[in-house]
């Protein structure tokens, strides 16, 4: 996701990066990116160093940009605004919402939008036993399929202890299982348009603890209109966004998208978004060169390439 959004953004002209990257992660020189844009990558050791960075840093460049989990993107976009950074995301209020999943789907069913009814169990709270089953489980806040199960019943022992141990510390959502087909679509939000980008496919392994497995272009034309218009009821219902917003919904049968559901809001850049930077055709266009022109109020400029598309989610690890 960061190579691709570096390799997007050097496509625009007069860019300069900068990089805050973990230092316990693997340092790649900024060239093995296969971007031209001149690049500086700043190793953070800890905390206290990043809010020094965040600091100092943003008000030096033109915009900040965030790809953070969503219990962690609020903190840091919230910090970097009251240092005066530029952030190419959306603003409080539709953060607040967005990055908890139980506040997205009671404020989307409180304006007519459908989403799944759920209810939020504290930590080590045990599943309600007055809920509808099958049903699901999955972190309140949380990204990338992580901490998702599939629960038959109250006692049910698909809950292994490799997950009790991962999410023992956290609230948890149990959720209304939807049925149907996953997949994603996107939205740029700019000041006087807003661009739907292509849907996806979702490959989830239901097998294998729903894990995210990566995404196709969906190509139907009456499943890319349902796409876009459930998008466009969420963006109408949700407080005010501004800049990239990801979906990720479940088709339905029907075929007038009245069983469509939106599953969760992504406040933040998603794997199907750094796929598609790479389906623009030809140098001379940019998804993130489109993101800032409608970010600031210019018309966007966008065109993609005239074949398939198809990826899996570890060619997207940072």
């Amino acid at each position: 996701m960061l190579r691709q959004t570096c390799r997007s953004l050097s496509s625009v002209e007069d860019v300069e990066i900068t990089l805050f990257r973990d230092a316990r992660l693997h340092l790649r020189e900024p060239k093995s990116f296969g971007h031209s844009a001149p690049t500086r990558v700043v190793p953070i050791h800890n905390d206290g160093q990043l809010y020094l960075y965040l600091r100092s840093e943003p008000g030096k460049h033109d915009a900040t940009i965030l790809i953070a989990p969503d219990d962690a993107l609020y903190m840091v976009w919230n910090h970097v605004r009251h240092c005066g950074g530029n952030i190419f995301i959306s603003g409080r209020e539709f953060l607040l919402v967005a990055c908890s999943k139980h506040a997205t789907s009671r404020w989307l069913q409180a304006y007519g939008v459908r989403a799944p009814r759920g209810i939020v169990l504290k930590r080590n709270t045990p599943l309600a036993v007055n809920f509808r089953y099958p049903a699901i489980i999955k972190p309140v806040y949380g990204c990338g399929s992580q901490g998702v199960r599939k629960v038959e019943g109250p006692d049910d022992a698909g809950l292994d202890d490799a997950w009790r141990a991962e999410c023992a510390y956290q609230d948890l959502r149990l959720e209304q299982f939807i049925p149907g087909q996953p997949a994603s679509v996107g939205a740029i939000v700019g000041m006087i348009e807003t661009v739907f980008l292509p849907p996806c496919f979702q490959r989830i392994d239901s097998q294998n603890n729903f894990d995210y497995c990566g995404g196709a272009l969906i190509e139907d034309l009456n499943l890319v209109e349902r796409a876009h218009d459930l998008a466009a009821q969420a963006l109408a219902a949700l407080p005010p966004a501004l800049g990239y917003v990801g979906f990720d919904i479940i088709f339905g049968e029907a075929r007038d998208g009245s069983q469509d559901y939106v599953i969760e809001v992504n406040p933040r850049f998603t794997t199907s978004f750094a796929a598609l930077m790479g389906h623009v055709a030809g140098p001379e266009f940019s998804l993130m060169g489109a993101l800032i022109d409608l970010i600031e109020g210019r018309p966007a400029k966008i065109r993609w390439k005239d074949e398939p598309l198809s990826f899996a989610v570890d060619e997207f690890e940072s």
